[in-house]
């Protein structure tokens, strides 16, 4: 039997403590045979119903004493009832010796065998009473006549899971009365009464036999139920434990690449917005389009382990539908004319300019179908059209159902069957033709079902694939205040918004690039390179926005916000915090909102981005 502390062996001992079970007997997590576990559990049956017993057997035996007191001679009696008393209290106190050992569970036999022993002694306490009560007057046999059938029933109830402890008591205290009855008693019917007393402990016997049999198979399959769910769980935790350390080495990994990855980005654009000729703007551009791959590739690995975890979320938001498709046909249309392909969008009138929803993931969705559209299609064209699903959505939104086509080199049935899973992708030389993760189309069908819709697919292999996906998004009476996405686009304009900026950044490579964004942007910007400076700052001069680095040494981005918003509060003045971090989980983003913070831009971010975070507020046409 495996002790607590003990390593789990194998068989029946797949559980990870010791065998120990509660008060009330619910199965441990243990590790032990299920013949042990079993064993223990009969004893801790058996030994909750020894007080009751005791009582009754007190009780009863008072009433014995009491009768023989004037029927057979008063010391026999007290005699009698003091070693009967004895007798229970010491089984009573063997109860409490078990409950107080630390390892009852290894001595659970020891202490069955003992328990039996004292059974034995009980049963042969009561021979004598009955059997002085069957020899007496007529009140007397038939109150002998009453104990002989209830006390041995009264075992058998008691003592159901033992059946040892059962057989000793009954066979005690019927064994010598049915001797004395056989061979030795001149009373009437004394034979048939000690046949009937052997007969009687042969039925309690079998009786006993059957109960401890019920009560050994209900255990059994309680064990083995209790075992497999123990199992379960582990597996579960052992699963959720890989998964959370997956997801946090993915952030790790993704925070430390996103971070040279801002300096590749960033350098690119102001590379770009300089005089440069044609040959060095297509190297630009090169560096450019294989900084975003790799930022895809990260977020799509991100994305996928926070679906695995079970923790892929949606934001909600009021935005405009058609210029978000509008953004996304214009990127699309460039890359698809740059391959030589025909591109073509097609909205229905029916589809509302506002909705609220995830305009983030929506584009995602978009772009991965998109890109996949142009990657797999050498000639001919893309399509994209948006409709309102047919279907009566709840009230108060809207159903829209997005198609996505292509004339590319599509798919047999095998492949399509498949395509939505993590990682798949068809032959070897299709991938070294055209490469990719298998990732996109994973994400794109859970960022799809968060929203409420699904996504099909139908493909022909060497004429083409169209993927149908739908979309629920509440609807937006009226026009909600919003200059995000006119204010990106306005990059163009090179207006210098009229604004004062605190960076608060402690990675120099990281200040260079983003004061150099911010005399693009702003007219006015200063640098933090700590929180501590950064709150001086704030006590000194007021900000209209406050980029806030999250991670630094000291204190951090957090702490510094929070203490920026206690000071606010004595300054009489707010500054917009917007936080500016390559952590892109979920719970960053949580954090940083539950620090007051008012905005949040992942790294690396994009000029028109950068534009459009800073001119949140601003009148139109800044």
């Amino acid at each position: 039997m495996t002790q607590e502390g003990t390593q789990p062996r194998g068989g029946d001992q797949d559980f990870t403590d010791a065998v120990d079970g509660d008060e009330q007997g619910r199965p441990p997590a243990a590790a032990a045979s299920m013949e042990a576990w079993v064993f223990h559990q009969r004893v801790l049956g058996t030994r909750r119903s020894v007080p009751q017993l005791v009582l009754a057997h007190t009780l009863a035996g008072l009433l014995a004493a009491w009768l023989l007191w004037a029927a057979v001679s008063a010391t026999w009696a007290l005699v009698w009832l003091l070693i009967h008393l004895c007798i229970g209290a010491v089984r009573l106190l063997s109860v409490r010796r078990y409950d107080a050992d630390p390892l009852k569970a290894d001595r659970a036999r020891a202490w069955a065998i003992g328990f039996a022993t004292l059974s034995a002694a009980a049963g042969l306490s009561w021979s004598f009473p009955v059997s002085m009560m069957l020899q007496g007057n007529d009140l007397l046999r038939f109150v002998g006549e009453v104990y002989l059938i209830a006390i041995p029933v009264v075992a058998v109830v008691s003592l159901r899971h033992f059946a040892a402890a059962i057989i000793a008591f009954v066979a005690a205290m019927l064994g010598p009365m049915a001797f004395y009855l056989l061979f030795f008693s001149d009373v009437p019917l004394a034979l048939q009464l000690g046949v009937l007393c052997l007969a009687y402990v042969g039925l309690i016997s079998a009786v006993s036999f059957r109960a401890q049999a019920a009560t050994q198979a209900l255990l059994v399959s309680r064990f083995q139920r209790e075992r497999f769910v123990h199992e379960l769980q582990r597996t579960r935790d052992l699963a959720n434990a890989a998964a959370h350390a997956k997801s946090e080495f993915l952030a790790r990994v993704s925070h430390e690449l996103r971070t040279p990855l801002t300096i590749v980005l960033g350098m690119s654009q102001l590379l770009k917005s300089s005089q440069l000729d044609t040959e060095q703007r297509e190297g630009v551009d090169m560096i450019e389009r294989s900084g975003d791959a790799l930022l895809a590739l990260i977020g799509q690995l991100l994305d996928l382990s926070e679906v695995e975890a079970g923790r892929l979320s949606l934001e909600s938001g009021a935005f405009d539908l058609r210029r978000t498709i509008d953004v996304v046909s214009r990127q699309v249309g460039g890359e698809a004319s740059a391959k030589g392909l025909q591109f073509s969008i097609l909205v229905s009138d029916a589809v509302p300019v506002r909705v609220r929803g995830d305009e983030r993931r929506l584009r995602q969705i978009l772009r991965n179908l998109c890109d996949n559209a142009i990657k797999f299609t050498a000639s001919g064209r893309i399509g994209l059209a948006v409709d309102v699903d047919d279907k009566q959505a709840a009230p108060g939104w809207v159903t829209l159902k997005f198609s996505v086509s292509d004339t590319g080199i599509g798919m047999d049935k095998a492949v399509a069957e498949q395509v939505f899973e993590p990682f798949f992708q068809a032959e070897s030389a299709l991938v070294r033709r055209f490469g990719g993760t298998g990732l996109g189309l994973a994400v794109s069908r859970e960022l799809v079902r968060l929203m409420g819709g699904s996504i099909s697919l139908q493909s022909e292999a060497g004429r083409g694939t169209t993927f149908f996906f739908t979309a629920n998004f509440e609807q937006v009476a009226g026009r909600e205040e919003g200059r995000v996405h006119a204010l990106a686009e306005d990059i163009s304009s090179q207006i210098k918004l009229p604004i004062r900026v605190l960076l608060v950044e402690d990675e120099p490579v990281n200040v260079v690039l983003a004061t150099a964004l911010l005399r693009l942007l702003v007219e006015k910007s200063e640098v933090a390179e700590s929180g501590e400076q950064a709150l001086r700052a704030v006590q000194k001069a007021h900000y209209d926005v406050i980029l806030m680095d999250c991670v630094m040494p000291g204190m951090d981005g957090y702490e510094t916000a929070r203490k920026i918003r206690e000071m606010e509060k004595q300054l009489g003045r707010r500054s917009r915090i917007i936080a500016l971090t390559a952590s892109t989980m979920p719970e960053d983003r949580d954090r940083c909102f539950a620090a007051g913070m008012d905005a949040f831009v992942s790294k690396p971010y994009r000029l028109a981005e950068l534009r459009g975070v800073l001119g949140q507020g601003m009148p139109a046409g800044t």
